[in-house]
């Protein structure tokens, strides 16, 4: 579940899950050394905290988790193979299968409308169980809601979350569109919970963790912190701070379980392996292509195929991917980043895959405050949605988008910089060699952006 994760959309606008390389060789042997390697380099360099597994065939292959999970830093509180980890919108592959389960049971149909359980949402009568699996409902997210930051720590009631998602702009005629919102998620919750007269934790447990062994998942609770289970942090220079805790409540079956990366591939496994739903459940799940689906996302590594979910809660990120043709499953979550999640997923994925890869360089150079205030500025491009405003903050170059939040640079060199957070790279140069810096390029993704400056 996407809850204000610290990150700009001023550069993830222009990526959904994962931008791989043009070309993927045959080669699939695991290298559980260099995948060691890649997330040490990670750890000596205070990029990441977290945990990651990759599976082949139904064997664990390689395994990891790094950092702390308390924010006292004391030997005791680091992350050992136990730790959970709040998985954000990887829930909703849980909640899409327990929905399929009662489907195939014959307690719910998925042309069931939204109105037999919760008639006061607006359009409640034309919204099918399917579409709200589709993000087809045109409901509005709850975390969209403009007093979200002010309430988003208390813990709510089914009435109170029901009203906040009513009150929350029609987005599209039902049906007309797909648009991403958290808000169709927290319903399917809410109805398996009606439909089995029991609470989501419970279904939780009984009809995807027993079946699929899975000892570390589990619906969160405020009460569960300080049991290994982690907090998540944000870098403040060169510390990192507690993140404010999303009570769990809020995102319910869009975004409250808590797990750990083995876990995730297990389930990955199950779902895949039929242990959990019926082929045609599963199907029903996908998306056709490339995308969106009932629950579940396809997202590309060159030729190759993953089906998965990305999630993020407070400053928790996650990434599930399941590649069908090759039987490999690969999950990192983490409660700590400086480096986008994106390019550490696609470095494990080269990895796995035997694709060139080499470790990224973060070495930082000095940029002298008269050499920075050349680039000062306001860029704009006429097909990108944002201005990028160009300041400086503590002697660094800061890059923040229209209404978003300022991202600090790091400096390669006098005119490349780096936002590693978002894996996105800024370089300034001029557009006439006896004029100003006036031009900067933004590559993120395999995106190569020039902007103006006004």
């Amino acid at each position: 579940m996407t809850l204000r994760v610290t990150r700009s959309p001023l550069f993830s606008v222009l990526f959904l899950f994962l931008l791989m390389p043009a070309k993927v060789g045959a080669q699939e042997t695991l290298q559980p050394t260099k995948l060691d390697e890649l997330f040490t380099h990670f750890v000596d360099n205070d990029k990441f905290m977290g945990t990651v597994a990759v599976s082949r065939a139904g064997r664990v292959i390689f395994q990891k988790q790094c950092g702390i999970h308390l924010p006292d830093a004391s030997p005791e509180h680091g992350a050992d193979e136990e730790t959970q980890y709040r998985i954000g919108s990887i829930t909703k592959i849980f909640t899409a299968a327990m929905i399929m389960q009662l489907v195939e049971e014959g307690k719910l149909s998925l042309d069931t409308k939204l109105s037999t359980f919760h008639p006061d949402v607006t359009n409640a009568d034309a919204i099918s169980i399917r579409q709200l699996l589709g993000h087809r409902s045109g409901i509005g997210s709850l975390t969209d809601d403009l007093t979200y930051d002010n309430w988003n720590t208390e813990k709510k009631s089914r009435e109170q979350l029901i009203e906040i998602i009513s009150r929350q702009p029609e987005k599209f005629e039902p049906g007309s569109k797909a648009e991403y919102s958290n808000s169709n998620y927290v319903l399917l919750g809410f109805i398996i919970e009606s439909v089995t007269n029991s609470d989501y934790s419970q279904q939780l447990k009984s009809r995807i963790c027993d079946r699929a062994g899975l000892s570390r998942t589990d619906y969160m609770t405020m009460a569960d912190l300080g049991n290994n289970v982690a907090h998540s942090f944000s870098k403040s220079g060169e510390q990192w701070e507690p993140h404010s805790q999303t009570d769990p409540s809020i995102p319910h079956g869009a975004g409250a379980i808590m797990s750990t990366a083995t876990d995730l591939t297990r389930f990955a496994e199950a779902l895949f392996g039929g242990k959990l739903v019926s082929e045609a459940s599963l199907q029903e799940m996908m998306p056709e292509g490339i995308g969106m689906g009932n629950g579940l996302f396809a997202f590309p590594f060159g030729a190759k195929r993953a089906l998965g979910h990305s999630g993020g809660i407070d400053n928790f990120q996650s990434n599930l991917g399941y590649f069908p043709e090759e039987d490999v499953a690969v999950a990192i979550i983490t409660n700590g980043i400086d480096y986008g999640l994106n390019d550490i997923m696609i470095g494990t994925l080269s990895i796995i895959f035997e694709e060139p890869y080499e470790l990224p360089d973060f070495t930082e150079v000095e940029v002298s405050e008269e050499v920075i205030k050349r680039y000062f500025g306001v860029y704009s491009r006429e097909d990108f949605p944002l201005k990028i405003t160009i300041t400086s903050a503590d002697g660094r170059l800061v890059a923040q988008g229209t209404g978003q939040t300022a991202l600090a640079l790091s400096a390669s060199s006098e005119t490349e910089f780096r936002a590693d957070v978002v894996g996105a790279v800024v370089i300034f140069s001029k557009s006439e060699p006896d004029s100003q810096f006036d031009t900067m390029v933004l590559q993120q993704g395999g995106a190569n952006l020039e902007f103006r400056k006004e």
